[in-house]
Order: structure tokens, then C-alpha cells, then sequence
């Protein structure tokens, strides 16, 4: 699934990072989460027998405390199924669709978590500064062995005082869009119900994939 590989992408540049900012701003806010990561991680794995892997249950644990807090999901599900199809769901729909939306980047991010190769980042300064401003976006490069640097772009907007994902982008190609892409033919020929079903079958197969890691 692409949006799998886009994430795998994602997660390698949150696990090893080298920031260039010159104080307090969102791009050191996502590194202090990259390090937050990183310690519970090697406090989990630090705990188990040598060669043992982190359980999928510890993993889920660190995305949704780690990730989750930082990443505004109500409006990437808004976004990622359109203003239209958003706007003519009912309550329940919207309920469960937020629900299965974060489902899918827990579990992807998850399966993320096992394919992590210790790629180098770059985060860079925001241009223009953020001060006074309440959307920003983070420039980042992340290079592995014998690539050329992959540009990932973050998009934040600042909510009760605190910077939130709400879209990000690899190497040009938004993570919302590519979700709007998948979800809006599915919207159109099976409606809310037909996605939020797709969604529950989905998510139950990266469940089981993941419980092989």
C-alpha cells in the first residue's frame, strides 16, 4: 500500500534526527517528540530478552502516547474525505469515521515502527520565523545510503497554544490528498457506510500483519 510506504518514510524521520533551529519553535517540538519516541522505545526494548522484539501492544502504546497527542486527526479526517461528503455525513458517520481514520494511522504507523533503518534527517529553520503566526510549515530532508535527501514538509497549525500535524508531505506528495485520492471514488460509488466499512476490513488486516511482526 503506498500511504504504508509514505509513512515508513515519516516514522524514519522521526527516529533520527538532527535539528537546525535556533530556538523554541514547532520544528523543535517535533524533535523533542522524536526523542520522547525513542526513549520509550529503548526503555521497552531494554526490558526484554536479547533478540526479542518490542509486542505490538507496547508499540500501539508509544503511537498513541507519543504520536497521537501531536497530530490533529479531526481535521485530517475532514480533509482527507472532502468538504462535500464531510458536510453531508451525519453525526454517527463523522463518530466513526475519526475513529477508523485514526485506527489506520495507528496501525500503519505501527507497522512503520518495524521497518525503522536509522535513516539521517534535517530539520531546518522556518522561514519567515513562526512568531505571531498560527500556520507553519517545517522543511526537512531525510537521506539513506546511496539516495539522493527526500524533502518532507510538515503543516501546523497552532491550536489553544499548541502546534498540531495536520498534514505533511514526501517529497511533494500530501499525505491528506493521497487519503482523499484513495477514499473519494469509494465515497462516491458506496457512500460513508461503504468507506467506513472499507476502513474496518482494512484496519483489521494491518492488525494481523502486524501481530506477525
Amino acid at each position: 500500500m503506498k500511504m504504508i510506504k509514505t509513512l515508513i518514510v515519516i516514522i524514519a524521520l522521526f527516529f533520527s534526527v538532527q535539528i537546525f533551529a535556533a530556538s523554541e519553535s514547532p520544528a523543535v517540538m517535533l524533535n523533542n517528540v522524536a526523542q520522547s519516541a525513542i526513549a520509550a522505545l529503548k526503555k521497552e526494548k531494554a526490558s526484554l530478552p536479547p533478540g526479542k522484539k518490542i509486542p505490538l501492544s507496547s508499540i500501539y502504546r508509544i503511537v498513541n502516547q507519543k504520536f497521537l497527542p501531536y497530530a490533529d486527526l479531526d481535521a485530517m479526517s475532514r480533509a482527507a474525505i472532502g468538504r462535500a461528503a464531510w458536510g453531508s455525513a451525519n453525526g454517527k458517520q463523522r463518530k466513526e469515521f475519526i475513529e477508523q481514520f485514526t485506527d489506520l494511522v495507528i496501525n500503519t504507523y505501527a507497522s512503520a515502527l518495524t521497518s525503522f533503518n536509522n535513516n539521517k534527517v534535517q530539520f531546518y529553520q522556518i522561514r519567515g520565523g513562526y512568531e505571531g503566526k498560527s500556520i507553519v510549515q517545517v522543511n526537512s530532508t531525510i537521506t539513506a545510503p546511496d539516495t539522493k535527501p527526500l524533502p518532507v514538509v510538515y503543516h501546523l497549525e497552532k491550536k489553544n497554544g499548541k502546534w498540531l500535524i495536520y498534514d505533511f508531505s514526501v517529497d511533494g506528495i500530501s499525505l491528506v490528498e493521497s487519503y482523499k485520492a484513495q477514499f473519494s471514488p469509494i465515497v462516491q460509488e458506496k457512500g460513508m457506510n461503504g468507506l467506513i466499512a472499507m476502513l474496518k476490513q482494512s484496519n483489521k488486516q494491518l492488525s494481523a500483519a502486524n501481530s506477525g511482526h
